[in-house]
């Protein structure tokens, strides 16, 4: 008689320690997953700006509550601070540990035309809110000659456009002929007066330079004028008083 086979069933141990790891790093997962859903931005870093407050910023790109990081969208804020007359680009970086970084590329201020309005590098105007250290037009300037006006106010440096207190749009004339119909005068800060014109007016970001080292720390007139560069000159007020009629000496 053959023999049965007796099928002995395995037994399967539960691993507790394993089971209880497993769980743990699961729970952690979970805690970690939990707690970036709902980080919500702790540093706004803002750069660029000049006339444009943080505050402003934090405002229009609607940051002012400090959302979960999850809820910003770095496209939605670049397009509302475009919308901005004071800005011309945006960058926005979001650091996912908390904070973000906004690099502004901010319009330059360059004059105040005679409606009282900002005129900008972009070629916007804007309303005047009392900004400081800015040159004003206090004459028209004709259509043909207003757009290259402001194209050459780009070129001029901000620590010398803020030397400009008033700007004249004053042709040069001989027998009532029109020589330079691209020429202004600059009233200066500091009390002197400035020629220039579009074509040479990047001679006035070497205003500083020039005038101290002709001037003789007098006051008066620097010409910057002339289609050659190289050539300019200085005269000094009591000079152009001496040669002065007397009747016009008496009006002044």
């Amino acid at each position: 008689m053959a023999k049965q086979k007796v099928i002995k069933k395995k037994r399967y141990r539960l691993n507790v320690k394993a089971l209880f790891y497993m769980l743990l790093i699961l729970l952690i997962i979970i805690l970690v997953c939990f707690k970036i859903i709902n980080l919500r931005l702790k540093n706004i870093y803002i750069t660029g700006t000049d006339y444009l407050t943080d505050d402003e910023v934090i405002k229009v790109a609607k940051l002012e509550d400090y959302p979960r990081i999850l809820q910003i969208h770095p496209g939605k804020i670049t397009k509302n601070l475009k919308k901005l007359d004071l800005v011309n680009d945006v960058k926005v970086r979001v650091n996912p540990l908390g904070s973000i970084k906004i690099k502004i590329d901010e319009a330059k201020i360059l004059f105040i035309d005679t409606d009282n309005l900002v005129v900008l590098s972009n070629g916007k105007k804007i309303k005047n809110d009392n900004y400081l250290g800015i040159p004003i037009l206090v004459n028209t300037i004709p259509k043909n000659i207003y757009q290259e006006f402001v194209k050459s106010l780009i070129k001029i440096d901000d620590d010398i456009l803020h030397l400009v207190s008033e700007i004249e749009y004053y042709p040069s004339t001989s027998n009532n002929v029109v020589i330079d119909d691209k020429r202004f005068s600059l009233t200066m800060n500091d009390g002197n007066t400035v020629y220039i014109n579009t074509v040479n007016i990047k001679q006035l970001n070497k205003y500083l330079e020039i005038y101290k080292a002709i001037a003789n720390n007098q006051k008066g007139v620097l010409y910057l004028d002339s289609y050659n560069s190289d050539n300019y000159y200085f005269t000094p007020y009591s000079s152009i008083r001496a040669n002065q009629p007397q009747e016009e000496q008496n009006e002044n």
